[in-house]
């Protein structure tokens, strides 16, 4: 029976330790004192503080369960003899198991990428690895190796990535087929037994060139290592076009990774932790106020660090008495021209129940299913955020109603019956529109 080795034991410890996956940033050094700071520097001091939150979903811990596992698997089977180790350092022989390739798919935004460096980093951190061979010196292990094909457009390149994870010395082959040689040879003597490869469809940008990202895919499988490759949903639907041998050694075993619940703990305890990034600011109620967040984001992290920098950037560049955000405030970042390509696509997923009429990148390939929660509970969704944009359009119309009273006192009384002055577009006046808009939608279905 095969029983656990110093190869095993990186996947082990993970394993045991996922709980240390989390990370928020130090909030003593963040902002220094703000009032000091023009909007546009504490807005991006607040998001890189944001960004660095990392709070593992439930699918976030089972990806990272699934590449341990297989992991420890893969070492259990590849380095159980301490002579065939030995004889096999500098020569692998070659894998007869056909190994596993998985899909790591959700839409844009999600966390994917943040997710499998913090796993990468976790196993990083619990280092250094070593693995001890009698007759030989101790072996540095590189238990999981992580390669991004963002500037990688070519498999060479690629392969040529994967060594620089694992050795010193630059790779020396120029064909693909050496460094192919090359790279197993060296990810045995480091006792690799997992590969993630992120950002994949950087690698052929064209919408119907997916068959160089199944090229590349195919021969990274020749690596003999469980292989975990991240793609968007646009790439999948590339892929399910290629023939039936393609599709099943690739999309077989597909993860896909989904947005929380609005009203799930998860999302609750994420808004938590933004607003003890700087409790002084961000004066918003994770309770209360998380559905409308939720629906002004579609519960994507990334569209949420967004959006709380424009919204500290409208509200601290109003005046100096303004200086916390509350949900009147993202309610406006929400409305403003700098976020109006991510509201289009939030709302056309809200409101869109058919997701073949969505475009490729925005609905899962797969065709996951996940209750969308009750009718009543997407109605007290929608009347939260109705009132968020109410208050800030009240807000935006008392304002403007003080200025106008004091320029009538000050001009003569014959311009004050002669002229009006006239309300500028805002993007407060702008969220008086839509909310009505949306009133109007609201009350159109209620008389059918």
């Amino acid at each position: 029976m095969s029983k656990p080795n110093d190869w095993c034991r990186p996947f082990q410890v993970g394993l045991r330790s996922l709980h240390l996956m989390s990370s928020s940033p130090d909030t003593s050094e963040i902002l220094g004192d703000p009032n000091s700071c023009s909007p546009n520097v504490v807005a991006q001091r607040l998001e890189d503080a944001v960004r660095r939150i990392f709070l593992p979903t439930p699918t976030a811990v089972e990806w990272a369960q699934e590449i341990l596992t297989s992991g420890l698997n893969h070492a259990v089977r590849s380095y159980q003899d301490p002579k065939a180790v030995l004889s096999n350092l500098y020569s692998p022989p070659e894998d007869e198991h056909t190994q596993a390739v998985y899909c790591l798919t959700g839409p844009a935004g999600v966390g994917k990428t943040k997710c499998l460096r913090a796993l990468l980093n976790l196993i990083l951190s619990m280092g250094p690895w070593t693995a001890q061979v009698s007759g030989h010196q101790p072996i540095d292990l590189k238990p999981l190796v992580m390669v991004t094909v963002r500037a990688r457009n070519t498999d060479r390149e690629i392969l040529r990535g994967v060594l620089e994870q694992i050795q010193l010395t630059p790779a020396t082959s120029k064909t693909v087929s050496n460094l192919l040689t090359q790279a197993r040879a060296c990810l045995y003597r480091s006792g690799t037994c997992a590969i993630v490869v992120d950002e994949m469809q950087f690698l052929a940008t064209s919408a119907t060139a997916n068959a160089a990202i199944t090229k590349s895919l195919l021969l990274l499988q020749m690596l003999g290592l469980p292989l975990f490759f991240v793609a968007n949903y646009s790439l999948c639907h590339r892929l399910l076009r290629r023939n039936q041998e393609d599709k099943h050694r690739l999309l077989s075993r597909p993860r896909v990774m989904l947005t929380e619940d609005r009203e799930g703990p998860w999302w609750t305890e994420y808004l938590r932790v933004i607003r003890a990034v700087a409790p002084h600011i961000f004066q918003f109620d994770p309770v209360a106020d998380g559905p409308a967040l939720h629906k002004m984001t579609m519960g994507l992290p990334r569209l949420l660090i967004l959006l709380i920098g424009i919204a500290i950037r409208l509200q601290r560049g109003k005046s100096e008495a303004c200086k916390v955000v509350r949900l009147q405030d993202f309610c406006s970042a929400y409305m403003s021209v700098e976020f109006s390509m991510h509201r289009r696509e939030v709302e056309l997923m809200d409101r869109t129940a058919i997701s073949d009429q969505l475009p490729a990148h925005l609905y899962c390939p797969f065709e996951a299913v996940r209750p969308k929660g009750t009718a009543t509970q997407r109605s007290v969704a929608n009347e939260q955020v109705y009132a968020a944009v109410r208050a800030a359009a009240l807000d935006h119309k008392a304002d403007h109603q003080a200025e106008c009273d004091r320029q009538a006192k000050s001009a003569s009384s014959e311009s004050r019956r002669m002229t009006r002055s006239k309300p500028a577009r805002t993007t407060e006046s702008l969220a008086s529109g839509y909310l009505q808009v949306l009133e109007r939608g609201v009350n159109r279905g209620r008389t059918r």
